[in-house]
């Protein structure tokens, strides 16, 4: 029993991992200016260079939020689904 329950909390930990690192990759992908990004950047911001956009959003705490949110949903999940 203690090996199944170790074996479970390995497996949610695994697949929260997973799920943050796959979102932060397909997220760096798609708003990439060779992507999407540019496009994206007309489209949200038509009036605006890039540099006064970076200048007005800090992502510094956007991305902790979002790590802890995709780690919450895989493991939210891998428990309804366990």
């Amino acid at each position: 029993m203690h090996v199944l329950i170790i074996s479970s909390l390995q497996t949610m930990v695994l697949g929260a991992v997973v799920g943050i690192v796959s979102s932060q990759m397909l997220g760096a992908l798609w708003y990439h200016p060779r992507v999407l990004g540019n496009a994206w950047m007309r489209v949200t911001h038509p009036d605006k260079t890039e540099e006064e956009v970076r200048a007005a959003n800090n992502c510094s705490k956007a991305m902790p939020v979002a790590m802890a949110s995709y780690a919450l949903l895989g493991l939210l999940i891998n428990f309804a689904l366990g």
